[in-house]
């Protein structure tokens, strides 16, 4: 990570977690929502709910790379933003961002439909759209592309370990917090499930900063000092 990465991530902790928890409401809406399991059934419904939030959580993520932005920004061209105006803008940010990452989604969406490798390719070029300058939403997509392709490799390899860990805490969270489900599990073997979904959903929620930051960062020293590293 990055100086500028890891001084935004540091200095707007606090801000971007409340960004993080924001953009990824609807999952932390279907964690608060979901009731404790009863059957093996419903149990197995849970594990089903974890995965969906962890294979989609990017799509929060590339809209919390728009958020991250304004606080990146101002630590490479000063003054620094206050913490308050940090979350305030990255708001406004994450507004202005909506419909160029719908559109992002969606060309990654269906990039998936062929193969893995297609979608993770847009996933890549397509990562940086939030942090793209205003404009036309065609237009912050082909910025995306741009700057990428200057720094192919660490945005790929942030990108990646992003991915990686959505899918990972998943398969550790169930490794660790979940038992073996019997023909007749007990009411205290069923309950391992219902937390399974909280761990995996606020994990994301706290992990999430750290790799929007680091993505925005890469935007903004293209952006306003190139020489930055």
């Amino acid at each position: 990570m990055s100086s500028i990465a890891l001084r935004t991530y540091l200095r707007y902790l606090v801000p971007l977690t409340l960004l993080s928890a924001l953009v990824m409401s609807p999952w932390v809406n279907a964690a608060l929502t979901s009731d404790m399991p009863k059957t093996a059934e419903q149990a197995r419904a849970l594990i089903a709910l974890a995965w969906k939030c962890g294979a989609t959580a990017w799509i929060a993520q590339l809209l919390l790379v728009a958020a991250a932005a304004p606080a990146a920004r101002s630590l490479v061209a000063g003054p620094a933003l206050s913490q308050s105006r940090a979350l305030v803008r990255g708001v406004a940010a994450m507004l202005r961002a909506l419909v160029p990452v719908a559109l992002a989604v969606a060309a990654i969406a269906i990039g998936a439909l062929a193969l893995v490798l297609p979608a993770l390719a847009l996933l890549v070029l397509l990562s940086l759209t939030g942090a793209s300058p205003d404009g036309a939403p065609s237009q912050r997509l082909r910025d995306s592309i741009a700057s990428v392709r200057t720094r192919v490799v660490p945005v790929a390899a942030v990108v990646l370990a992003m991915v990686a860990f959505d899918v990972a805490l998943v398969l550790l969270a169930k490794r660790f917090t979940t038992t073996p489900l019997p023909k007749k599990p007990t009411p205290a073997e069923l309950a391992t499930y219902r937390h399974l979904l909280d761990i995996v959903v606020i994990g994301i929620v706290i992990a999430s900063p750290i790799a929007a930051s680091a993505l925005a960062a890469l935007r903004a020293q293209r952006e306003l000092r190139p020489s930055v590293t």
